[in-house]
This record gives structure tokens, C-alpha cells and sequence, in this order.
């Protein structure tokens, strides 16, 4: 079987064989197997952690991308380049990990990688779009989306001068300049880099094709932030059942779809509905990753606003305090997400007319 033709989590689905299982077997076989090319073992453990990481896999994800380099630079010297691009693609990884350390983490790959660079008298084109990409991540994690933003187009811009680019991958990097679209609150804009992107993807691999779906979700993002929740939900309800499927509800992307819905019930005013999804994804993330993650945290803060704003202070005020609190402890007092979390809690308080609360 083409362990590596089942990159793609929507086409590896949840066959008995899972991937991660398969790499297991495979993966200590791959030294082995090329004793005397360790360039060669490096490139297949690089692609093995490429598609542990789309899996959301990332403890393995981590190891094969750190095998990968160790194997570049013993075939090809400190500065292999090679290595380097697994760095950063490592790095863009940990940004998004979600939890306690990851974030800085990332930081410290990048910041050991870039003198590196540095150091190389004539660095491959592509060396700086990986650079400019884990920056980016960085800056969208740590809620800086204006600098994140620029990282995105800078690589975007630079990947689309080089024909021998990776189609999907700067497709990928066009992705992340709409996602930061949205965050900038450019509904419009977003929503025509996504279209573009849609009818990019069915032209080259068809209209029912994962990638079209992945799309689709962020198309029914910049939807609700276009101030279109009806079209958003319409959309997440319709593309919801082909992630559960293919997925499970679990995976990163199937709790995205849900998670986007829950905010467009909220925005519809629909609040029973939000809280449903959002009591689903909470779980869901505590089994994942932890009651620290950034992503059950901010899901507990969604919860605590659309449980007061129906009315229900009773589970929404300690939710609230839950959130803020952990938020704080994890993450400290000025990030974002902390942020968020106080806002939750005190429109809580407001409700409930505890103006003291809410003003400390």
C-alpha cells in the first residue's frame, strides 16, 4: 500500500489502517531500508511528518520532521538547506499546536534557523517563503494578524515569482492571506480570494474534491464575517457531514466547521443551537488537547457568551470564570485570548446587572 499517497486526510479518511499506524510500522524501516542514502530517508521522513501534521498528529509529526533534519544536515552539512526547510515548516507547526510552550517554541526554531540563512552565501528562492511563513503563523497565534498578514502576502508574492513552487503549497499560502482577511475583519476580500481559490481547485483536481471542501470552510468564514450568517451556516451545514465522515469529529478541521457554525447560530441569535455545538467542541478539545488549550479556551469563552446572552448566568458566569482564569494562568494576563475570556465573563456580569464585577 502507497503509505505516503495517503497524506491527505480526506482521502485516508478512518480506514481501519489509519495513517498514524501505518507510519509507525513504516517509519523505523525507513533508515534501514537506506542505509547509504540519507538524503533519500530524509526527504521520506520530511513527507511522513507533511502528513502527520495535515493529520493533526503532531507529537509524531514533531519527531519525523526533527529525523528529517538530523538526516539533512548529516548528508549535507550544518547549513543544509534541506534541513533548514523542515525547521520551518516544524516552526509554522508549532505556532499552531495550541498549547503551553508550542508558541515559543516555534519562536526559538525560527530565531536558531534564520542566522542560518544568514550564513549561506547564495540561499535557494524559497528559503525566505518558509521564513516568511512560520513568521506569519507566529504572529497569527500570538494575535498579531496585521504583521501576519504582511508575512503571508510577502511569501504569497514570492512564491507565485517562482514557477517551480509547489502549486499546492502556494495555493496553500494563498489560503492563509485570505484567512488573515478575515481576521482583519475584510469580509469582501476574503471571500474573493476564496472564491478564487475554489474555482482554482476544481479546474486541477475537481468541484468535489478535498481541497474544494477545505475551502469551503473558510469561504463560510469570511461569509460570517462579511456579516452573511445565513449563507455561513447554510454552508457549514452542508459541508459538516463530509468532514464527520471523512474525519471524525475529532480531527482540527471537523471541530473548525462545527466551531463556525456554533458562532453563526450565535449571531443568528440561535442560542440553544451555539451552545449545543459548543458544549460538543469543548469536549472534544479537553479529549484532545487539554483543558490549557488555546482552543478549549476559547471555546469555553464562546460557550459563556451565548450562555448568558440566553439568559442562562447560572453555567455561563462559571464558565466564564473557568475560562478567564485558566486563560490567565496559561497563556497571561495581556494575551488575547485572555482577552476574550474577561469580555465573555463581564458581559455576563452585565446581565446580570453586577456593573461592580464587570468594571473590576
Amino acid at each position: 500500500k502507497d503509505l505516503l499517497g495517503r497524506s491527505d486526510p480526506f482521502h485516508s479518511g478512518q480506514s481501519d489502517e489509519t495513517l498514524l499506524a501505518a507510519v509507525t510500522q513504516a517509519s523505523p524501516n525507513i533508515d534501514r531500508q537506506f542505509p547509504d542514502a540519507p538524503d533519500v530517508a530524509a526527504r521520506l521522513h520530511q513527507t511522513i511528518s507533511q502528513a502527520l501534521d495535515s493529520r493533526s498528529s503532531f507529537p509524531d509529526a514533531r519527531r519525523e520532521y526533527d529525523r528529517a533534519t538530523a538526516l539533512f544536515r548529516h548528508s549535507e552539512g550544518a547549513l543544509s538547506e534541506e534541513a533548514i526547510v523542515a525547521q520551518l515548516q516544524l516552526a509554522a507547526m508549532e505556532a499552531r499546536v495550541y498549547q503551553d510552550e508550542a508558541l515559543s517554541l516555534a519562536r526559538s526554531i525560527v530565531a536558531r534557523e534564520e542566522p542560518l540563512i544568514a550564513r549561506i552565501p547564495h540561499p535557494r528562492p524559497d528559503l525566505p517563503i518558509w521564513l516568511d511563513t512560520a513568521r506569519g503563523m507566529i504572529a497569527l497565534i500570538d494575535n498579531d494578524i496585521k504583521k501576519a498578514a504582511q508575512q503571508f502576502q510577502i511569501a504569497y508574492d514570492s512564491a507565485a515569482k517562482i514557477p517551480s513552487f509547489d502549486e499546492g503549497a502556494r495555493f496553500n499560502l494563498k489560503q492563509k492571506v485570505a484567512f488573515t482577511s478575515i481576521r482583519l475583519g475584510d469580509g469582501p476580500k476574503a471571500e474573493k480570494l476564496f472564491r478564487e481559490l475554489i474555482a482554482a481547485y476544481s479546474q486541477s483536481s475537481g468541484p468535489d474534491s478535498p481541497s474544494v471542501l477545505r475551502v469551503r470552510l473558510n469561504l463560510a468564514q469570511a461569509f460570517m464575517i462579511g456579516n452573511k450568517p445565513q449563507d455561513a451556516l447554510q454552508e457549514t451545514k452542508a459541508i459538516y457531514p463530509e468532514y464527520l465522515s471523512r474525519l471524525g469529529p475529532a480531527h482540527e478541521l471537523t471541530m473548525q466547521v462545527l466551531s463556525t457554525q456554533a458562532a453563526c447560530e450565535g449571531m443568528l441569535g440561535l442560542w440553544d443551537d451555539a451552545i449545543r455545538d459548543d458544549q460538543a467542541i469543548y469536549k472534544l478539545s479537553l479529549d484532545k488537547q487539554g483543558p490549557n488549550s488555546f482552543y478549549a479556551i476559547g471555546t469555553l469563552s464562546d460557550m459563556t457568551l451565548a450562555q448568558c446572552r440566553a439568559g442562562r448566568y447560572g453555567e455561563g458566569e462559571p464558565n466564564g470564570r473557568k475560562a478567564y482564569q485558566t486563560s490567565k494562568k496559561a497563556f497571561g494576563a495581556r494575551a488575547g485570548l485572555t482577552g476574550g475570556a474577561a469580555y465573555a465573563l463581564a458581559s455576563c456580569w452585565i446581565g446580570q446587572a453586577k456593573f461592580a464585577e464587570a468594571s473590576g
